[in-house]
């Protein structure tokens, strides 16, 4: 948070005078605290107003992509709810990785940049893509929880994929034990743990891979192993989830039955990897110590422990995971807000988001999605809370954008989309803009024209008359 000094000429030492200004604009004025027995103000007294502005992410140039192509998909949507009835959850998919393609697009420029820029530039550029990144990260899960919700409410499948995306560590891994250690991969230092989080994350083809790089894949441990990684069970989508856990039930079993038998007894990188297969506590527990945040061992552990878990339970597993990543008092932001999606509890997203960023666009337009998935009309208060929520950030959004003088064009449409307070919210923002040239002045009315605001045009054409 920055300090800002205002200078008191007239030694007054006292209180300051708020008031907001136009986005993001305070205006300060040093205010003289009067006694009870004086009251009185001389009315000609000087009045020094300070105009005081701030910067947003979203007004540097490397954030203008993120703003000028989100727009299109922001009224995109738009354009789909004036039909009749709901929209298609396979609609409000498509919206849905159009806004996090745009993220991940802004995330790989920042990356780009970082990688040319000099060290205190690229440590700039390398902040701002950890924050698209979990940016990303949680309109991906509230996408799988909320947007994309598959029948029956089982997410396993959409958890391992996300959890895939964000956590590459083991394609890393394996790229290096096969460029650098291509005679006994075995011996490379990634090589286990490599193979290891492929299992982890369900990837038994790159898994099978691996393991037959080994030296001894031909012994019997290792045809084994592979055997059982081969027979693993998928649940694929719209399957039969009966069928599907029976069969996976059948497979822990004979599982089970190799470890105590001690098939793996004397390669203990092979008995631990069992150990998970079997779904072993102790050995998932283990596995907690390399994993680098709570949410990516919940998945994991879920796989080989409840495979079929529903989203709606996943609240019991995400505080049980917590709780073993230190619990409440080691939460970030970060954790607030993913354990807020999947509690389904999005004002308190919203609220989070809200006060760690330094705009709305992303609460803005998040909410503004998920008012279309009907999760925020289950409760009436919700649906109320939702709807003067979500113009409230729209609003706020369309403001700042309005607030840059290369902007505010697309701010008017962001007005346009806010029902209750739009019109009259941009009829302020219009006749306070700068007439600094007939270009801006010609397209103010032609703004204010399309959108009936006669008073705007009354006053942008004395202003243009007077300055000419």
């Amino acid at each position: 948070m920055a300090t800002v000094s205002i200078p008191d000429r007239n030694g007054v030492g006292q209180r300051l005078a708020v008031g907001w200004g136009v986005g993001n604009v305070l205006a300060l004025t040093p205010t003289q605290k009067q006694s009870p027995a004086d009251t009185r103000q001389e009315a000609n007294d000087p009045v020094e107003v300070h105009e005081v502005r701030w910067e947003t992410v979203l007004y540097q140039p490397i954030f203008r992509k993120l703003v000028n192509e989100s727009v299109s998909t922001f009224l995109g949507l738009q354009a789909l709810c004036q039909g009749e009835g709901n929209i298609p959850t396979d609609q409000l998919v498509k919206i849905s990785r159009q806004y996090r393609s745009i993220i991940r697009d802004c995330e790989e420029q920042l990356n780009t940049l970082s990688e040319t820029s000099s060290a205190a530039a690229a440590a700039h550029y390398t902040a701002q893509s950890e924050m698209l990144y979990k940016l990303e990260l949680i309109w991906n899960l509230a996408e799988i929880l909320i947007i994309d919700t598959r029948p029956g409410g089982f997410v396993m499948n959409q958890l391992l994929h996300w959890i895939g995306l964000h956590f590459k560590d083991c394609e890393d891994g394996a790229r290096s034990v096969i460029s650098e250690s291509p005679d006994t991969p075995e011996d490379h230092v990634l090589y286990w743990s490599s193979l290891q989080e492929f299992i982890l994350q369900g990837g038994m083809d790159p898994a099978r891979n691996l393991l037959r790089l080994h030296s001894d894949f031909s012994s019997d441990m290792f045809i084994s192993l592979d055997e059982l990684l081969r027979k693993m069970p998928v649940c694929t989508p719209g399957g039969n989830m009966v069928d599907f856990e029976m069969k996976w039930r059948n497979w822990q079993v004979e599982v089970v039955g190799r470890v105590q038998a001690g098939d793996y007894a004397v390669y203990p990188e092979l008995d631990h990897i069992a150990q998970i297969l079997a779904g072993s506590e102790d050995a998932l527990n283990t596995v907690a110590d390399r994993c680098e945040t709570w949410y990516q061992w919940m998945v994991y552990r879920l796989l080989y422990m409840n495979p079929t878990v529903k989203g709606y339970d996943l609240s019991i597993y995400a505080q049980q995971a917590m709780d073993r990543f230190g619990g409440l008092q080691s939460m970030t932001s970060l954790d607030s807000v993913l354990l807020g999606i999947i509690e389904l509890d999005i004002p308190e997203v919203i609220r989070e988001l809200c006060l760690t960023l330094d705009n709305f666009w992303f609460p803005a337009h998040l909410l503004d999605l998920l008012q279309h998935t009907g999760v925020l009309s289950t409760e009436s208060r919700n649906s109320s809370l939702g709807a003067g929520l979500r113009e409230f950030l729209v609003l706020d959004y369309a403001t700042c954008l309005m607030s840059h003088n290369s902007l505010w064009q697309l701010g008017v449409l962001y007005f346009d989309h806010c029902p209750v307070q739009g019109k009259q919210r941009l009829e302020a923002m219009l006749e306070r803009i700068p007439l600094t040239s007939d270009y801006k002045a010609g397209k103010i009315l032609e703004i204010a024209g399309e959108r009936g605001l006669h008073t705007i045009i009354t006053s942008t054409c004395k202003v243009s008359f007077i300055t000419h």
